[in-house]
């Protein structure tokens, strides 16, 4: 059995990721400090699984994350394992229940948006710390 490319990037420390095919895949680990980086490889096995059994994982992208009060950005859902429902922090004291929403920042900041979103099978959450960053109008 051959190789899987996935294409998939983080820049959180402790990162997850959701194999959706069977076979080995390539892991690789880079860690970067000023004009230093060093990386690892290690192969990883998985195994064929029913995707209907599996906990769900949280995954989040936003359209932007830099723009000028009152900035509002789209967030888009990339979670896994068919959650059913969703809860948004965006690091202003709001909070919405929806799979894809907009959120309007009002107020200069840098904010941390967390996503919580669960199925039958369990819970799973993704936080991007100073994701967001809302700027002077001026």
């Amino acid at each position: 059995m051959g190789f899987r490319r996935s294409w998939c990037t983080s820049r959180n420390q402790n990162p997850t990721h959701t194999y959706l095919a069977a076979g080995k895949h390539s892991v690789k680990l880079t860690v970067t400090k000023g004009a230093y980086n060093s990386s690892a490889v290690q192969i990883t096995t998985v195994h064929g699984t029913d995707l209907a059994t599996q906990h769900t994982r949280a995954h989040f992208v936003a359209v932007s994350t830099i723009g000028k009060v009152s900035f509002t950005v789209q967030f888009i859902d990339k979670s896994t394992g068919s959650p059913t429902a969703w809860i948004w922090t965006f690091g202003d004291g709001s909070v919405l229940r929806v799979q894809n929403p907009t959120h309007k920042y009002t107020q200069v900041g840098t904010y941390t948006v967390t996503l919580q979103v669960w199925n039958s099978n369990g819970a799973c959450n993704e936080r991007f710390v100073d994701y967001i960053k809302a700027t002077p109008a001026k």
